[in-house]
């Protein structure tokens, strides 16, 4: 590479820097910061593409979040890292003219799942599944609530909860496609469908005969474990089955009981457990070193309602009324049927998150109290454990949360504010995740903000 001007002002060209070297140095960014350097100049594109042409691999990359923002528009998405702070406006192109929130998105570890799998509409016998001339469809949004009618069309939002992959899907023919499995956790009763990228549909796992489950599944979330190649899933009662899917047909053990409420929760939630918000969400984490955590989230139903503005209406009626004489006025049906006579929005907060280490042997779960060097994401993705020496703006001992009550984002609360931030486990605190926007929480409601790991392959 020769340099360019003369005397003490010597300036290098770096648009001749030799392919091999500018491929080398691709191999070490992470992916946004690799996608700008293939914009700087015509060398640095060709060099781009031969890195994506040879499929070379890019070091570890930090979790990120996917949310809409107001600011980005309809047909782009926020992409934010919060090991860098870093925020990227990210173009969604969308078939059938559609917008990034026309979306319905479904988190893993691995990726975005739903590319080359079948779409999410045959993972139950056609017996139980909704016709498309029907109006309205009957739902059972929670364990411990009725169910409700709402539209068809909307039906699929509700119906989804998260997908879990074997490994990350590849599509150049050769590569490891068939090796992946996507696990998909759904309704009714939070059962269990599995397909591989080019299936035509997605296969129940039937409870019963030959599978070993139960009937009324009512399973939480599931983990993949990379050593044994085995799902693992758990349920409702903190029982746990591990799911072999390598087979013609699924095969699945329990291999850690059930539990009884009075040995599972801590004292202080016994109070609210037969409550929609004393019952924990349960989460199955693989640690790097190969441990199963347990993690349960505590969420308390918080009103989004600013009483103040009530106590400032009930003061100004006060000030104009200077006669003492007090005039009540016959409600009408109309004044019933008003939006402010509607009850206060609630919303769901993150209160406590525990941590408990499987011991299978044993058959009982061991508090934890630290993550130590570590942090954790949940949310409405597959849970990820990663030493925060790998990625060092990250917050050891912490987890990052993002909101996934179903019922909260798909259905009854899809216009309130979400729970998100990052919560200490030393302090016991919940910390706002800063750094996403100038804009205090710039993340609209549609789709809900989820955790992805960016990929190339």
């Amino acid at each position: 590479m020769e340099p360019t001007g003369t005397g003490a002002a010597v300036v290098a060209d770096w648009t001749r820097l030799p392919e091999d070297i500018l491929v080398t140095v691709f191999c070490q960014l992470e992916i946004p910061s690799l996608l700008r350097s293939g914009a700087v100049c015509a060398s640095w594109h060709a060099a781009y593409r031969t890195f994506r042409r040879l499929r070379l691999p890019s070091p570890k990359q930090p979790p990120c979040l996917l949310y809409s923002c107001d600011a980005y528009g309809p047909d782009a998405a926020g992409l934010y890292c919060p090991s860098t702070g870093a925020t990227y406006r990210i173009p969604v192109s969308c078939g059938g003219g559609g917008g990034f929130r026309n979306l319905t998105l479904i988190g893993s570890a691995d990726g975005p799942s739903s590319r080359r799998c079948p779409r999410c509409t045959t993972s139950r016998p056609p017996s139980t599944r909704t016709k498309a001339a029907s109006c309205t469809t009957s739902m059972r949004i929670h364990p411990n609530t009725p169910p409700v009618r709402i539209p068809a069309r909307e039906a699929q939002n509700c119906m989804y909860d998260r997908a879990v992959l074997s490994c990350g899907p590849r599509t150049r023919a050769g590569d490891a496609a068939a090796a992946c499995v996507v696990l998909l956790l759904h309704k009714p009763m939070c059962e269990l469908s599995y397909a591989r990228p080019g299936d035509e549909r997605w296969t129940w796992v039937s409870p019963g005969a030959g599978t070993g489950l139960q009937w009324r599944n009512w399973y939480c979330d599931a983990a993949y474990n990379k050593d044994d190649g085995l799902f693992y899933v758990v349920r409702r009662d903190d029982s746990v089955h591990a799911l072999d899917l390598t087979g013609p047909s699924p095969v699945a053990r329990k291999v850690f009981h059930d539990r009884e409420w009075s040995e599972s929760l801590a004292s202080r939630f016994l109070e609210n457990v037969h409550g929609l918000c004393g019952i924990p969400f349960r989460y199955l984490v693989h640690t790097p070193s190969g441990e199963l955590l347990h993690v349960w989230r505590f969420r308390d139903s918080v009103s989004s309602y600013d009483l103040s503005l009530d106590d400032q209406d009930d003061n100004d009626d006060d000030d104009d009324d200077d006669s003492g004489d007090s005039l009540q006025e016959e409600s009408s049906p109309e004044d019933e049927d008003d939006d402010s006579c509607d009850p206060p929005d609630e919303e769901l907060v993150t209160e406590d998150i525990q941590l408990y280490m499987t011991d299978f042997h044993g058959q009982k779960l061991e508090a934890m109290d630290s993550l130590d060097d570590h942090a954790m994401f949940i949310g409405y993705n597959a849970p990820l454990c990663l030493p925060t020496k790998d990625f060092p703006g990250l917050s050891p001992n912490c987890v990052y949360i993002t909101d996934d009550s179903l019922e909260y984002i798909n259905y009854s609360r899809r216009n309130n504010k979400r729970d998100i931030g990052v919560w200490s486990i030393e302090d016991q605190k919940l910390q706002s995740l800063g750094g996403a926007s100038p804009i205090k929480d710039p993340w609209l409601n549609w789709p809900a903000p989820i955790w992805i790991t960016p990929s190339l392959l």
